[in-house]
C-alpha cells in the first residue's frame, strides 16, 4: 500500500503548516517520508523544541548545511 500525501488543509490543527509553508521557496513543495528510529525521531523532536522550530525546519535547515541545497 503506497503512502498519499495529505493536501495542506487536511493536515492538523496542530501542525503549525502556516508558519512552516511561510519559510520555504516559492518553489512547488512536496513532501518526504522516511523511516527512521524511535531514538533519532525523539533526538531531532527535542532539538527542534530546544530550537522553538518545527521538526521539518531543523531537518530542512539540517540538510541546507549538509547538502548545500
Amino acid at each position: 500500500m503506497a503512502l498519499k500525501s495529505k493536501s495542506d488543509e487536511q493536515v492538523r490543527a496542530d501542525v503549525p503548516v502556516e508558519k512552516v509553508m511561510s519559510s520555504m521557496d516559492a518553489g512547488d513543495i512536496v513532501r518526504v517520508n522516511l523511516p527512521v528510529s524511535k531514538a533519532t525521531r525523539t533526538a531531532w523532536r527535542a532539538e527542534a523544541l530546544r530550537r522553538d522550530i518545527s521538526m521539518a525546519e531543523l531537518i530542512r535547515q539540517a540538510m541546507k548545511h549538509y547538502a548545500n541545497v
